[in-house]
């Protein structure tokens, strides 16, 4: 009986399966074929395809050992904080004590910026670039020798950020340590995410960079970090060595044609 159920069995599967099996090549008939029916995608690589040399991804730019470092830092303090900025913990402080958690730590993160100047030297927005630099309150005499030294900056260091701050504190902090032996110098930064109508009208794409302002911001004159690199920014300013640099002249800079009453209207790229 099971011998029986077992033949019926195998025979019907044969049955259904016939179509799966081909009936192979006869005398008399073309080479078969494996082409592909039309509408269907093909299931393998073309030989062609697998043969060509693969072309490997470019690799991203390698950061400096400081960038590293500083990515470690914002991330560990990233995580640190992140509780506290959304969820139970930072509901909790809003109920227990009206604070916005969030925004404190926002606020605490750009006082850690201002932090890295001293005090006396100014950070130059674009509200009070005229009241500090163009209206600042000289004798003639004052006015005809007063030099601004200005660090246009990012607020993220990187290596070059690193390297032209430095220069930049250390050049500061000489002067304030030969008892103020450029009396004539006065140092600022510029927060270059920040301050964006002043640095445009001034066509500065990139930062840092020095910038050496006289004649009430009349005359400027723009260092690039590989220029600074090749003397002591002390130096530069003791020995006068910026006056050979010319200063910038364009029609949209101090004194052009376009400057200020048509910057706001249109910006042509320098």
């Amino acid at each position: 009986m099971r011998l029986s159920l077992a033949v019926a069995g195998f025979t019907a599967l044969s049955i259904a399966n016939a179509a799966y099996f081909s009936e192979g090549w006869k005398p008399g008939q073309p080479p078969p074929t494996r082409g592909i029916r039309p509408g269907s995608k093909p299931t393998s690589v073309p030989l062609g395809d697998f043969m060509k040399p693969v072309t490997p991804a470019e690799a991203p730019p390698k950061k400096s050992i400081f960038e590293l470092v500083a990515d470690l830092q914002n991330m560990a303090t990233d995580a640190l904080t992140a509780p506290l900025r959304s969820g139970p913990v930072a509901d909790l402080i809003h109920k227990t004590t009206g604070m916005n958690i969030s925004y404190a730590l926002e606020k605490a993160k750009e006082a850690k910026l201002h932090s890295r100047w001293d005090p006396r030297i100014t950070a130059i927005t674009d509200d009070t670039w005229e009241e500090i630099i163009e209206y600042e309150q000289l004798t003639p005499e004052e006015e005809e020798n007063r030099v601004w030294l200005i660090l246009i900056t990012l607020p993220e260091t990187n290596a070059i950020t690193k390297f032209v701050e430095e220069q930049f504190n250390k050049a500061f902090n000489e002067t304030m340590d030969n008892g103020n032996d450029l009396p004539n110098v006065k140092w600022a930064t510029i927060d270059y995410f920040n301050v964006t109508v002043i640095t445009t009208q001034w066509m500065v794409w990139k930062a840092p960079q020095i910038l050496i302002a006289n004649h009430r911001g009349k005359d400027l004159r723009f260092f690039q970090p590989t220029q600074i690199k090749l003397r002591e920014l002390h130096d530069i300013m003791e020995e006068e060595l910026w006056k050979s640099v010319p200063p910038w002249k364009s029609t949209w800079g101090p004194g052009g044609d376009k400057c200020v009453e048509s910057f706001n209207e249109t910006i042509v790229p320098r």
